[in-house]
C-alpha cells in the first residue's frame, strides 16, 4: 500500500528568509553535515558552471516563524549564498509535516555526499532511528551495556579527520578510546 504523499511548493526565495538548521525547532536537531573546504570549492564550480541545475535539486526548506529552516541542501545554499544568488530554488514542505519526517529527510538527502558531524549525530540525533534510514553509523552509539565492555574497532576507508571525529564520538559516548 502506498503511503500518502505530500505536496511541496517551488518557488524562488530570497536568502535573508533562509536560515540554517541549528536546532531552533523542537524535535529537529541541528544539521549533521558538514563539507570540506575543497568540496565546497567544487561544489561552489559545479553551480557556476551549471546553474540549472539549482532549479532540478532544489534547497528543502520548513516554514519557520517568519522564515524558512533548511531540511535538505545544507550545503547548496551555502553554495548559493555565497555566489550571491538574489533568489534560492527551494521546495517548501509543508507545515504539517511530522517532525520525525523532517529528521528522515534532513538524514537521508544526500546520503552518498558529503561528510556526517558523528558528535552532532551521537549526541542530539536518536541514531537507532538513523540506523533505521540505513544510515551507517561507525559503531552502535545507545548500547548503554556495551560501555562496561571492552571493544576494540577497526575503522577502515576514512580519512584522518574522520577517523578523529570519530574517535571524540566514541570518547563523548563514555568509551576509552587509544
Amino acid at each position: 500500500m502506498a503511503k500518502k504523499k505530500f505536496k511541496v511548493e517551488v518557488v524562488e526565495i530570497k536568502p535573508i528568509q533562509i536560515v540554517n538548521n541549528e536546532g531552533q525547532l523542537k524535535g529537529l536537531p541541528s544539521n549533521p553535515r558538514f563539507i570540506r573546504t575543497k568540496d565546497f570549492e567544487e561544489l561552489k564550480k559545479s553551480i557556476q558552471e551549471c546553474p540549472e541545475m539549482t532549479s532540478v535539486r532544489e534547497v528543502v526548506l520548513y516554514p519557520f516563524n517568519e522564515n524558512y529552516i533548511v531540511i535538505a541542501g545544507n550545503m547548496r545554499f551555502k553554495a548559493m549564498e555565497e555566489l550571491k544568488f538574489k533568489t534560492i530554488p527551494c521546495k517548501i514542505l509543508p507545515k504539517e509535516t511530522p517532525v520525525a519526517k523532517l529528521r528522515e529527510i534532513a538524514i537521508k538527502d544526500n546520503v552518498h555526499s558529503g561528510k556526517d558531524d558523528w558528535n552532532i549525530i551521537a549526541n542530539e540525533w536518536d541514531t537507532e532511528e538513523v540506523e533505521q534510514w540505513n544510515k551507517q553509523t561507525p559503531v552502535s552509539l545507545d548500547s548503554e551495556k556495551s560501555k562496561n565492555k571492552s571493544i576494540r574497532v577497526t575503522v577502515i576507508d576514512v580519512n584522518e579527520d574522520e577517523r578523529d571525529n570519530i574517535k571524540e564520538v566514541l570518547k563523548k559516548a563514555g568509551y576509552n578510546v587509544k
